[in-house]
């Protein structure tokens, strides 16, 4: 007995889906055409950049439908796997106890911890009106069921809920509290790639730094326009500070975010590599322009 997602029910349910499948479509149309605007010989090194724009919203709409289909319930002997955000979670349907969650009853989700929620789906850690914590995986408009086997409470909305409800040892029982279930997944081998990755990064941005630092005019273009003038400059010291500054900020922002989400670490080494591509671009072009100038003088 089990019940999961389809593909077509997945792509229904989750909007988020179609909005970054949109966003990829507008980065891949915008990295056509500023990769035309940028076609001259001075600005030719952006392209690869323009190239790794459109990877972000892919990532994230394959990670979110990949986590759609993995997520269901499957019942094994007398033991209930459910799957959500929050990872899998077993109940010991032998010593269960269930019931029917009342609209707006003490056991119905009011608040969402760690998971996701968009509209008739909900997956992951939620908050409950009398205070304790539960397993939610919701699926449509189908009554919603309680379980609890005095270590997990899991709160269940499938089209097959009446089938699992037959499984449980004592339906209608008043539910035992749960003393496992309130643990926020943390991730540390993610948080600990993604600083690994994020030094990775500082240091090839050190290195940038110091090999052109020579080969630079006093005063550098930092800022580009749509068809690929210059319209912004800084001085070299300061330029030359900035990839090292932001690739450090975005290191501690993903490494905190990469705790709590997978996905943050591929949003690590996305933002890197772009802050590095761009920064790469920008100074071999500025190094460019100070030879051409030294050469016609």
């Amino acid at each position: 007995m089990s019940d999961r997602l389809s593909l077509a029910q997945a792509l229904s349910m989750n909007t988020g889906i179609w909005i970054t499948v949109g966003l990829t479509m507008a980065f891949v149309i915008l990295s056509v055409v500023l990769s035309r605007s940028f076609a001259k010989s001075y600005a030719r090194q952006f392209r690869l950049l323009f190239r790794i724009l459109p990877f972000a919203p892919s990532f994230l709409c394959v990670w979110m439908l990949v986590t759609m289909l993995a997520g269901g319930w499957q019942v094994r002997g007398s033991t209930l796997e459910l799957r959500t955000d929050v990872g899998v979670t077993t109940v010991d349907l032998a010593r269960a106890s269930a019931d029917w969650v009342v609209p707006d009853g003490p056991y119905a989700p009011a608040v969402r911890m760690y998971g996701t929620s968009a509209g008739d789906y909900q997956t992951g850690l939620f908050r409950l009106k009398n205070g304790e914590t539960a397993i939610v995986y919701r699926l449509g408009h189908y009554p919603e069921l309680a379980i609890s086997d005095g270590h997990h409470l899991v709160l269940i909305s499938t089209l097959n809920v009446h089938a699992l409800a037959d499984r449980v040892a004592d339906f209608g029982a008043p539910l035992p509290s749960a003393q496992y279930t309130a643990a926020v997944p943390i991730h540390w081998s993610a948080a600990v790639a993604a600083f690994l990755i994020s030094c990775l990064f500082v240091y090839l941005q050190i290195h940038l730094a110091r090999t052109y630092r020579d080969h630079l005019p006093d005063e550098v273009v930092s800022h580009w326009g749509v068809g690929g003038k210059a319209n912004g400059w800084m001085s070299r010291k300061a330029f030359l500070r900035v990839g090292v500054i932001v690739a450090v900020g975005f290191g501690v922002l993903f490494s905190g975010t990469s705790l709590v989400s997978w996905v943050g670490l591929g949003m690590c080494i996305y933002v890197q590599l772009v802050l590095w591509a761009a920064m790469k671009a920008a100074i071999e072009i500025n190094a460019r322009g100070q030879m051409n100038t030294s050469t016609s003088r």
